[in-house]
């Protein structure tokens, strides 16, 4: 099983790979999004199961998230801008996204597979797996003279089976860090369709357990949705929180 060495400052919705291709590409659009990345280990056969066949669970192989294999994005999405620059039809929404990093037996091929997104967005669906959602954030910021804000998030989502996803969490800010990257999330229902995300971001990692990092004072999540029961049924690891206060990306596809 190969295992992936991920920088910190690229994981948060993609995998930087080197492409020797040459894309035509079409531009998408632009977005701007608060987000929050929960790393986890979880069952590798329950994460398995929602990639396509012929990859493989490859977890992270070292740095702040070593060994998750399952990244739950928060995103708050403050702006989308369609390619002429003008708001889109729903020019801000909230979304829920599960991602997992794989590998292919049969080569070196490496990938990031979007397996599932909870998004009170119906009309978005690029990755063929988007499901409508109940989703609420509630965050609070408090800073004094010169110190990094501190704050508190509380997401909930409800699906419409009833089930319900829950993230509560404190933490101590820290200095964060600034990266530029590009990233070609593929989709687990239509293996060969991704899409190229160039994006500015700024990170802050506040709880990690291989790195010993522990700003994130209280943290809660919790989870009742029925399709992910066999990924969540105890024996998930919490491995780390990263927070992302700002998250500007241009959308391309090739």
């Amino acid at each position: 099983m190969k295992r992936f060495s991920l920088s910190l400052l690229v994981i948060v919705f993609g995998l930087v790979i080197s492409i020797s291709i040459v894309y035509s590409e079409t531009f998408v659009g632009t977005t701007n999004d608060t987000r929050a990345l929960v790393a986890f280990k979880v069952a590798e056969k329950a994460a398995q199961a929602w990639l396509p066949d012929g990859w493989s669970v490859a977890p992270i192989g070292k740095g702040p998230l070593t060994g998750s294999n399952l990244l739950v994005v928060f995103i708050d999405r403050h702006l989308s801008l369609d390619p002429d620059g003008k708001p889109s039809a729903n020019p801000h929404y909230r979304a829920v996204v599960l991602v997992t990093p794989a590998s292919q037996a049969t080569s070196d091929k490496t990938r990031i597979y979007v397996t599932r997104i909870y998004s009170t967005d119906s009309s978005l669906n690029h990755y063929k797996n988007s499901v409508s959602a109940e989703i609420r954030r509630t965050s609070t910021l408090s800073a004094e003279g010169n110190a990094a804000a501190s704050g508190s998030e509380d997401w909930s989502v409800k699906t419409s089976d009833g089930g319900t996803l829950s993230f509560r969490w404190k933490y101590t800010g820290g200095t964060p860090s600034y990266a530029e990257g590009e990233s070609f999330p593929y989709s687990n229902v239509e293996p060969d369709f991704h899409r190229i995300y160039r994006f500015k971001q700024l990170t802050d990692l506040v709880m990690s357990v291989p790195a010993k990092v522990a700003r994130a004072t209280e943290n809660e999540f919790s989870i009742t949705i029925p399709e992910l029961s066999s990924m969540f049924d105890g024996s998930e690891e919490l491995i780390g929180i990263i927070n992302i206060p700002f998250y500007l990306r241009r959308t391309y596809l090739p």
